[in-house]
């Protein structure tokens, strides 16, 4: 990978052209360029990629609702096939948190200092479920 990219006119066409269709990472390895060397030239020229994962379904947030607290992102991955942050994330949306075992029992680990700050951070967090809260299509019956 280079270390330094010196933008040419046809660099820049290539970029505009690609970009949209293939995203940051996929440009970068047909130009031998750095992920963050397109990225910042895509930005400057004001090109936007349209590479980005679908929205959450139903299913994937009762999945997360379900494994995440006990299992974490590693219990999620093999069944959502989305990338590690984007799980972090979610269920940070979702007001999720890791039941940690203390003292014998589990209990939920305070997740409640980060829903403050995303909440500070004008994100919309929902409200943890109760632990007995039966889930249908990600609705609390």
């Amino acid at each position: 990978m280079a270390r330094w990219a010196h933008w040419t006119n046809a660099m820049d066409e290539r970029l505009r052209r690609e970009y949209p269709k293939r995203g940051a990472r996929a440009c970068a390895e047909l130009m031998g360029l750095t992920v963050g060397q397109v990225g910042s030239r895509a930005q400057a020229l004001g090109v936007k990629s349209h590479t980005r994962s679908p929205n959450w379904t139903p299913d994937e947030d009762d999945v997360l609702r379900l494994r995440y607290p006990t299992e974490g992102i590693e219990g999620c991955l093999p069944l959502l096939g989305r990338k590690r942050k984007a799980i972090e994330y979610r269920a940070l949306r979702l007001g999720l948190g890791r039941r940690t075992n203390v003292g014998g029992g589990w209990t939920p680990r305070p997740v409640y200092d980060h829903c403050a700050l995303a909440r500070a951070l004008g994100m919309s967090v929902a409200p943890p479920l109760p632990r007995d809260a039966v889930l249908i299509h990600g609705e609390a019956q």
